[in-house]
């Protein structure tokens, strides 16, 4: 979660538990915990949590709210792919850079390597 979204979270439990003694710590403690957490899901658990008769009258934990989401390891590797080839094709190298390249490496364009025929 960003800054901003902390924030929001910790105005809305401060409205609703007007009792918690705040104080700079305790945005600031939330935040250390909710980096990697989802906004959207965790706000979603903070309206259980609240509408839950057991728990409503107690100020939740970070524990009690966070919500983690597993990205799609996938999906950012074609994300990651789209941005190279993009970047590729507005930059793209060209046949003299290649060979340069290539012989950096030991080999030539061909495949065979350097000294041999």
């Amino acid at each position: 979660m960003r800054a901003e979204e902390v924030a929001i979270l910790c105005e809305k439990i401060v409205q609703l538990y007007p009792y918690l003694n705040i104080n700079e710590q305790y945005p600031q403690t939330w935040a250390a915990v909710a980096k990697n957490a989802d906004f959207q899901a965790t706000m979603n658990r903070f309206h259980e949590y609240i509408c839950d008769p057991k728990t409503r009258h107690q100020a939740p934990l970070p524990s009690d709210l966070l919500a983690f989401v597993e990205r799609d390891s996938y999906a950012d590797e074609v994300q990651k792919m789209g941005q190279w080839e993009a970047a590729a094709t507005k930059n793209p190298i060209r046949e003299e850079q290649l060979r340069q390249l290539f012989e950096k490496l030991g080999g030539d364009l061909d495949g065979t390597p350097a000294g041999r025929t």
